[in-house]
């Protein structure tokens, strides 16, 4: 598997969180240790707060991975 480099990886932690919660997606054990290690080392910035506003306005509900 290719990983994303560093700087998005906690954007991709966060967005497969949520389709693991939201969607049901599977998820092993491992990855869901990665995705919180990657969501830690890269914490959400301005602007994936700023997409969550805008994502939630459009329809109506938000990634609670990226927090406020």
């Amino acid at each position: 598997m290719t990983e994303p480099r560093p700087a998005v990886r906690g954007d991709a932690a966060r967005i497969w969180s949520y389709m693991a919660e939201t969607y049901n997606v599977r998820l092993t054990a491992e990855q869901r240790a990665m995705f919180e290690q990657w969501s830690q080392d890269d914490p959400p910035n301005a602007f994936e707060r700023l997409r969550d506003r805008r994502i939630e306005a459009a329809q109506g509900n938000r990634n609670p991975f990226v927090g406020r």
